[in-house]
């Protein structure tokens, strides 16, 4: 299935602004794009390699919980499921598991969910450091996996998911997430609204208090007066007189550069010729016997762009990035 034809469990946080990796607004562009979105080498890395941990997490839950899967997901044949309801809802589930009275022995929270019912499994892979996302009740589960694992009982049908975070390579504990009707049905609201988005192709409100989600919505606003109230007259009274400022501060810093840079060239004996280099050692600025400073050499590789599209034009086309941000910038001035 395309990733852009359905609401996925991957996605559900995000549609509701409470995954750490996307905003709402961010996964409305992914899902509106023309461009097939592409994941960077380092996370391509990370999905490859947690997905390489899934069998050994696999025999762990089988040997340390008495939890044998009856059917797992894989690259090849994914474990898939569409909603009967909504045709652009749809879950992957990792694992699926029988349930039985030896799973009842072992977590009596399934007390309630019948023999031979099918549950739910979710793997996750963590940093021993993360422990504390996770909460301090071993029961607990940061919200956007609670999200993903209601999302998925909701397409499914099914009453119960074993959630299974590997944190390290050896700490595998299992969280009973029982179904609850009242987050499902939230869910499923947002992602309809949602959904209507993406087809109307009107992009969703901006996470409050997200500076890069405000400015990537901002970005896609036209040149519509707004008639600020005094709250907002102040804010930006207080923006352009804060540039002011650092603007002035940033004069003064230039002039000392400057005059700074023009004594350590004297003291060391440099010409002042631009073409000249300056010795390779770093300079210890002192006062009194003092060390206050170190004028450090650094090195900057940069790729000339101009070149590149000029000698290897397919290159740069394929590599290139286009983005859009807005800037706050004073009005144009009036033509006479």
């Amino acid at each position: 299935m395309d990733r852009k034809t359905y609401i996925g469990g991957g996605a559900i946080a995000a549609v509701v602004n409470n995954s750490p990796y996307k905003t709402a607004l961010q996964l409305w562009e992914a899902l509106t794009s023309d461009e097939d979105e592409r994941l960077d080498p380092k996370q391509e890395r990370f999905f490859r390699r947690r997905k390489a941990l899934e069998g050994p997490i696999l025999t762990m839950l089988r040997e340390d919980h008495d939890v044998v899967p009856t059917k797992v997901s894989f690259d090849h044949e994914p474990n898939r499921y569409k909603d009967p309801a909504v045709p652009y809802f749809a879950a992957e589930i990792d694992y699926e598991t029988v349930m039985t009275p030896a799973l009842v022995k072992r977590f009596y929270e399934l007390r309630d969910v019948p023999t031979g019912d099918t549950i739910n499994g979710e793997i996750k892979t963590a940093s021993p450091f993360d422990r504390g996302a996770w909460g301090e009740d071993e029961n607990d589960i940061p919200p956007h996996v609670a999200a993903q694992v209601q999302w998925g009982l909701g397409v499914t049908g099914r009453r119960a998911c074993l959630v299974s975070p590997l944190f390290g390579v050896d700490e595998l504990p299992v969280v009973v997430v029982l179904r609850d009707q009242v987050t499902i049905n939230w869910l499923r609201r947002c992602a309809s609204e949602f959904w209507a988005l993406v087809q109307q192709r009107r992009p969703p409100e901006p996470k409050p208090r997200d500076l890069d989600d405000l400015r990537r919505y901002a970005a896609r606003l036209v040149g519509v007066p707004v008639e600020l109230n005094d709250e907002a007259f102040a804010a930006l009274q207080t923006i352009q007189g804060a540039r002011q400022m650092i603007s002035g501060l940033e004069e003064d810093e230039n002039k000392a550069k400057h005059t700074l840079f023009e004594f350590i060239r004297k003291a060391w004996g440099v010409p002042a010729d631009p073409t000249v280099d300056f010795p390779i050692d770093n300079g210890l600025l002192q006062y009194k016997g003092k060390t206050l400073a170190v004028w450090r050499r650094q090195i900057r590789s940069t790729v000339d762009a101009k070149l590149l599209a000029a000698e290897m034009p397919m290159v740069y086309h394929n590599y290139r990035r286009e983005s859009v941000h807005r800037v706050l910038a004073k009005p144009p001035k009036e033509r006479k």
